[in-house]
């Protein structure tokens, strides 16, 4: 994306959260998390499969983040 708008990676990085007020990597962090938890209470999907569509590579650290921005575990909020 920073070589999209001939910027360095820092340089979007400070732009991105002086005008968003969240860093980047929250800002994906948020969006995977909302993903999931409209996946555990709209499908039957396993955690692995929710996991997986969410773009986590591995279901550990997809909980690990979903706890840490919930307050639960994924199989919790389900």
């Amino acid at each position: 994306m920073a070589s999209t708008v001939h910027l360095s990676v820092r340089s979007l990085q400070k732009l991105y959260k002086d005008f968003f007020h969240i860093s980047c990597i929250n800002e994906v962090i948020v969006s995977r998390t909302n993903h999931a938890k409209v996946l555990l209470l709209q499908t039957n999907d396993s955690i692995a499969e929710v996991c997986e569509q969410c773009g986590y590579n591995n279901q550990e650290h997809l909980c690990r983040q979903f706890k840490k921005q919930v307050g639960m575990t994924p199989t919790q909020y389900r």
